[in-house]
């Protein structure tokens, strides 16, 4: 009886270390009116958000977050605070527990027999005691597998990397969007009063029949297109900052006081306008070198190659192991069992013909967005090329009509024209600043876009985004 004894007691001393180091459940409840007051306390002068800033190169002068705020810190911000990025790290997360899953052996399994013989002799116990253990082998099987949960890691990993991109690529636009709405509700705040008294006087020369209310009709035209503009401009500017806070993952109350550092910001769009020279060729190399969604297109491809391989090698048959003991009425029995499974009904065809079609399926998945990335390389480049020249012409024509409106002015002094003459040269200086207001805020866009397509730069270490800067779970 002693050696059962010592076999029972050293499978014992197994489960109880396996069953020592399990994890436990413990519940996390959504609470949406305590995620509601944790998300509208949030604010740019979070203090963990201004050691992340400090932390990556961006500090933040002042003592709160009311300071100057350029692209870079904003994206840290966004980083910090991101659903988005919250949801894309966790996925990550869960790849990397996949990877831990594959790496690991699969566990033996122990069987316990428990036998009475009714005829046994007398003075002979009539039990008998089965104890066995089964190891599986996992032959060619554990190396595919492991290699396919690291594409997934690796996929998961670039997945975020474009997440990151999105934001900080939507923050721009939004910053595009302020900025260009700003600047053109400044305009027509400060034209306003001039284009008022020109106003005023057409309405006094139709009322005093020098001019007919069919000849003035263009000129009402103009002066309402300017006071819509004012307004619509208005309202975009508040559009903006409320998507603005959206993108970061602030309550819009958290930008009240914030100051945009436009001088930087207008440089850097400046800068990217300048690289409009690159040719196509240097352009799609960008994209492709950079650009995270093909990367994890191209590891989602070694993924489905990596499970071929497994499935391939599940045709063959596989093998375990099972050492065992038995009492046998007082009788101790050693014995190993050798297990096999005899691929006779089914060589796993359906697994690997499935395998087979998702490679494939990748394979043009892959070759379908590398094509569409070109393709946007493409029709950004030719856009941001095209919005310069824009600028460049828009810019032209507003010089050309201050010049008039200048020579009109020197008119209206030496009476040779009429008031009325020089309030429509103002409002087609109005319009020509309209061309040029709208020509700025499409060339910003286009290098926007153009940034978005090829990927770069992202001039932010990649730990400014892979690692969670806050506990989730508070708020």
């Amino acid at each position: 009886m002693k050696i059962p004894k010592l076999f029972a007691a050293g499978i014992a001393a197994v489960a109880a270390v396996a069953l020592a180091g399990c994890a436990t459940y413990k519940p996390q409840p959504i609470d949406p009116a305590a995620t509601r007051g944790g998300f509208e306390a949030r604010s740019l002068a979070d203090a963990g958000l201004r050691d992340f800033l400090a932390q990556h190169g961006h500090p933040l002068s002042g003592e709160s977050g009311a300071g100057e705020w350029d692209l870079e810190q904003l994206t840290l911000a966004a980083f910090y605070f991101s659903p988005a990025l919250d949801a894309a790290r966790a996925d990550l997360a869960a790849a990397r527990a996949g990877s831990q899953t594959a790496r690991a052996w699969q566990n033996p399994s122990f069987a316990f027999t428990p036998g009475y013989n009714v005829d046994a002799a007398a003075g002979i116990t009539p039990w008998i005691l089965g104890y066995a253990l089964n190891l599986p082998l996992e032959i060619g099987q554990r190396k595919p597998r492991i290699a396919a949960a690291a594409h997934r890691v690796e996929s998961g990993r670039l997945a975020l990397a474009s997440v990151a991109w999105s934001v900080r690529g939507s923050l721009r636009h939004a910053l595009v969007e302020l900025r260009a709405a700003q600047n053109a509700a400044a305009a027509w705040s400060a034209q306003k009063t001039s284009l008022a008294g020109a106003g005023e006087l057409l309405e006094q020369q139709v009322r005093a029949g020098e001019i007919s209310p069919v000849e003035a009709a263009p000129d009402r035209i103009a002066l309402g297109r300017v006071e819509m503009d004012l307004s619509d401009n208005e309202h975009a500017a508040r559009v903006a900052l409320l998507r603005i806070a959206q993108i970061i993952g602030v309550p819009p109350g958290a930008l009240d006081g914030v100051r945009f550092a436009w001088g930087k910001i207008e440089r850097a769009d400046a800068a990217a306008l300048a690289t409009a020279t690159p040719s196509a060729t240097e352009a799609r190399l960008w994209a492709a070198t950079n650009h995270p969604d093909l990367a994890a297109a191209l590891s989602a491809y070694a993924e489905t190659e990596a499970v071929l391989q497994g499935e391939i090698r599940r045709q063959y048959p596989q093998f375990s192991i099972g050492p065992g003991f038995e009492l046998d009425q007082g009788e101790g029995k050693w014995s190993l069992a050798l297990g096999i499974t005899l691929p006779i009904f089914d060589r796993n065809k359906g697994p690997i013909a499935a395998a087979l079609a998702r490679r494939d399926a990748q394979a043009a998945r892959f070759l379908e967005l590398q094509g569409r990335v070109m393709a946007d390389v493409d029709r950004a480049l030719l856009a941001m090329q095209a919005a310069a020249r824009d600028v460049a012409t828009a810019r032209q024509i507003h010089k050309t009509a201050a010049q008039l409106t200048r020579a009109r002015a020197a008119q209206l002094a030496s009476g040779d024209i009429s008031r009325v003459e020089f309030a429509r040269a103002e409002l087609e200086l109005a319009d020509a600043m309209r061309v040029e207001l709208d020509a700025t805020k499409r060339a910003a866009l286009a290098a926007a876009a153009f940034e978005d397509a090829v990927r770069r730069p992202l001039a932010l270490p990649e730990a400014a985004w892979t690692k969670p800067p806050r506990d989730i779970s508070k708020n």
